[in-house]
Parts: C-alpha cells; sequence; structure tokens
C-alpha cells in the first residue's frame, strides 16, 4: 500500500518523523564492519554505503542552503540532471575515510533538525509562500530527509541480505 501524501505537520512533527525515519534507516547498516560499508558494488552498482551516507548527507546539506536562500528572499536552486549531480556528488566523496563521512552524517542531520527548528508551522506548510518546485517547505524537507531515505532503503535490503 502506498503511503498518503503528507500535506501538514508542525515543525516539532517533521524533526520527529525524520528522527524515526533516518534512525530505522541507519539502523540497517549497524552491524556491518568498515570493510562492508565501503564495498562496491554496494548498495547500488557502483556505490557502497558509505558513498550512499555521503551523498545522503549531502542532499541534506543541499536542502538546507534552498530553504536558507528561501527564507531571504532568493529563488530555489535549480537542480535539473539529478543523476550528473549525483555523479558529481560521488566523485567529490569517494575517496573519503568512512570516519569524515560518518561525521558529515552525523551532523548534517543535527543542522537540518535544527533549522526545522527555527521555523513556524506557516512557514513549513504554506504552498506557495516561497518561490520552490517543491511547492512548500514541508515537501522540500520531506524529499530530503524520509522521502529520501525510503527510496535508498530497498537498496540498502538488498545489498545486506547478499551479504548472509
Amino acid at each position: 500500500m502506498a503511503e498518503e501524501k503528507t500535506t501538514h505537520m508542525s515543525p516539532q512533527e517533521l524533526i520527529a518523523r525524520a528522527r524515526e525515519e533516518r534512525a530505522g534507516f541507519t539502523a540497517l547498516w549497524q552491524d556491518l564492519s568498515e570493510e562492508q560499508l565501503e564495498q562496491r558494488h554496494g548498495p547500488q552498482e557502483d556505490w557502497s554505503v558509505k558513498d550512499l551516507m555521503a551523498h545522503i548527507a549531502w542532499w541534506e546539506k543541499h536542502a538546507m542552503g534552498r530553504v536558507a536562500g528561501l527564507l531571504a528572499g532568493g529563488q530555489d536552486l535549480v537542480t535539473p540532471d539529478f543523476d550528473a549531480f549525483n555523479a558529481e556528488i560521488f566523485e567529490q566523496h569517494k575517496d573519503l575515510p568512512y570516519g569524515v563521512v560518518l561525521d558529515e552524517y552525523n551532523t548534517s542531520f543535527v543542522h537540518l533538525e535544527a533549522q526545522v527548528g527555527e521555523l513556524n508551522e506557516e512557514q513549513l506548510n504554506d504552498d506557495g509562500r516561497y518561490p520552490t518546485r517543491a511547492g512548500s517547505l514541508l515537501n522540500l524537507y520531506i524529499g530530503n530527509t524520509f522521502g529520501h531515505y525510503a527510496m535508498h532503503r530497498p537498496d540498502v535490503e538488498r545489498y545486506i541480505a547478499s551479504l548472509e
């Protein structure tokens, strides 16, 4: 059954849901060794779990930059070719040590929570208040948090199952 589209949340509800979903997503690989976390062919053909962690952290930070720009009266950043963008993110992060990526993964979410916590309900939910492709800041955050985790979860689950 497909999940109903979320159309309204308080900042506290968004933080709680994103925190819960991220914890569940992260728990998938908690028992893996560092070697398994860095192994390519991993969750995707050419990505390791570490690469996926860097990808998630980068998109969370990118969402925060988009929101900050919108709140300051700017236009939304355009990301026309997600595949090319993701390839560039991979190239920038693929050789980073696991510990560096883990720190980025952990701190990106802390900063995202802080940013969401500074918003009021109207700012978060008002469709069309800010000129974003997502419609509302809520949709922008969902697409870069629990919506994004859900997109990659099956890949991680398949990879882990392949190790057993």
